[in-house]
């Protein structure tokens, strides 16, 4: 198995760069699985939302369509798809539902946060 980076997975999804995006899916075809980090779904959304300015349903439908292709193994893929569903419900960074899933999973009762908007959903906790 091969990983990819943010570069890559950006390049496939928004194939702005011609060669680039020809050259990361032929990559992709010589390699029967890819490894995408739970990083890099978290730096995939920051650069679709602020330099492409994807807007939250395109940016959960990609994201959606990602976890759901055979080739890829997603780190925490389960959390992933929590993460999507408290973005899809809530005005928090995708980022943020990602850290409160991960953290959920290891146990935790909540995330302990400053960010008032992430604070409405109930993975996490404002510290007042």
């Amino acid at each position: 198995m091969i990983a990819i980076d943010t570069n890559v997975l950006v390049r496939l999804i928004v194939e702005d760069n011609d060669i680039q995006a020809r050259k990361a899916l032929k990559f992709l075809e010589k390699h029967s699985e890819a490894f995408i980090s739970a990083i890099v779904i978290c730096e995939a959304a920051w650069v679709l939302e602020s330099c492409y300015e994807f807007k939250k349903e395109v940016l959960v439908n990609v994201f959606e369509n990602i976890l759901r292709v055979d080739q890829f193994f997603i780190e925490h893929s389960e959390q992933i798809w929590v993460a999507l569903n408290e973005y899809k419900k809530f005005n928090i960074d995708f980022s943020d539902c990602v850290i409160a899933a991960i953290a959920k999973l290891n146990d935790c009762d909540f995330v302990a946060t400053f960010d008032k908007k992430a604070a409405k959903s109930q993975l996490f906790e404002l510290i007042k």
